[in-house]
């Protein structure tokens, strides 16, 4: 743990702010058998932190682990709870299909307002 600590001393780095319940962890026992502890961490330097001043690390609710989900939202915006944002979904099948390597390639070339407008032409 020193050699740790003298990693993160040495690399400046210190912990991004957070949202959220405290605690990241929990054994999941009960009563004075339980163990619960902030573990988990997003560690940022100044030059980052200077990049992304609206950063926050959100410790997202557990459900089936006894670690909680992090996320950093760099604008500092967090999605309303209730409402979920959209996943990126792709199908393996689709790398068969003629002329998908080229799709793909040219997105990445095009700008977010390009994006927009493909996508309004194909719907």
């Amino acid at each position: 743990m020193n050699n740790f600590r003298d990693a993160v001393d040495y690399c400046g780095l210190k912990d991004l702010n957070f949202e959220g319940y405290e605690f990241t962890y929990d054994n999941g026992q009960v009563g004075s058998d339980n163990r619960q502890s902030r573990i988990d961490r997003a560690m940022v330097n100044d030059g980052w932190a200077e990049m992304f001043p609206a950063a926050k690390l959100v410790h997202m609710d557990r459900e089936w682990s006894d670690h909680a989900p992090l996320v950093v939202w760099l604008d500092g915006r967090r999605i309303e709870e209730g409402s979920r944002q959209k996943r990126f979904r792709f199908e393996e099948i689709w790398i068969g299909e003629d002329g998908c390597e080229d799709t793909i390639r040219g997105a990445w070339q095009l700008d977010c307002g390009d994006v927009i407008d493909t996508i309004s032409r194909c719907a």
